[in-house]
């Protein structure tokens, strides 16, 4: 698609994206977003066939982040599972839960609860193939040291991000919660170590196509840091043997 297109295209999502949360889904008319993004309603349908099209253009971007570190080939191919989980999800909860990624999420979630049918299509092609059963990710957990639990339940894994858009939503205001800490530490509960990258927040910008965050590893002794506490980043102190006698 050459460069004007797709900006004209960038420029119509990101109309679409401020109009479905200024009103929601199904309030928004395509004639607004036209008007948002400055080109006519003709203009708007070039590009795609109605609000559904839009909403589903805004979800594919979601997708580009996790297709990147778990479905195609990379120069993160190597890294340890917990990193590119941390990498996917901590940019998903990029801004501390109000970048881009999860303003999408957030518009897709809740107008799934109350149409189910449009929004199942989107979990159907972007989420649930990552889990099922014999899927690179899903083979991939079930190979790692995690607790049984969540070999079985691998979408568990997902539970802080939706946890944390949705109270950067609602309650951040009233009690501020720091995504990125929350999740670290949801990670290091779950693997038994934490996360070794030094990341760089996904904004999702409204003139950029989202990119995984370019991240370099830490130096470190091992592929893996010894269980410590998350808030402090200290190691448990060593006991005397001495003192146990």
């Amino acid at each position: 698609m050459a460069k004007k297109s797709e900006d004209r295209r960038r420029s119509i999502l990101n109309a679409a994206l401020d109009e479905f949360e200024a009103k929601g889904f199904s309030a928004a008319l395509v004639e607004d977003i036209a008007h948002r993004a400055g080109v006519s309603k003709g203009t708007i349908y070039g590009y795609f066939k109605g609000k559904e099209a839009l909403l589903l253009g805004l979800a594919e971007e979601v997708a580009v982040l996790i297709q990147k570190e778990f479905d195609q080939p990379s120069e993160h191919a190597s890294l340890p599972l917990i990193e590119r989980l941390w990498r996917t999800e901590a940019g998903l909860l990029a801004d501390n839960g109000h970048g881009r990624l999860a303003r999408i999420l957030r518009v897709v979630w809740s107008e799934g609860l109350h149409r189910p049918e449009l929004t199942r299509p989107i979990y159907e092609k972007f989420l649930i193939p990552h889990f099922a059963p014999g899927s690179p990710l899903r083979t991939e957990i079930e190979a790692s040291n995690v607790p049984d639990f969540v070999k079985k339940y691998p979408m568990v894994l997902m539970a802080p991000v939706m946890q944390g858009i949705f109270w950067a939503g609602i309650i951040d205001k009233v009690m501020p919660l720091n995504l990125e800490e929350y999740f670290k530490g949801y990670l290091t509960m779950i693997f038994g170590v934490q996360p070794q990258s030094e990341r760089t927040d996904i904004q999702g910008t409204d003139n950029e196509t989202p990119k995984a965050a370019n991240v370099k590893p830490k130096k470190a002794s091992g592929s893996s840091q010894p269980l410590t506490n998350p808030s402090t980043d200290r190691a448990p102190p060593k006991t005397d043997p001495k003192s146990s006698c």
